[in-house]
């Protein structure tokens, strides 16, 4: 369940990071 939500994160925080730019 905690690997689930690090991955989300993850996923959410890159796609974040990308649409940042």
């Amino acid at each position: 369940m905690l690997r689930f939500v690090i991955l989300c994160i993850k996923y959410k925080n890159r796609k974040g990071s990308s649409q940042k730019t």
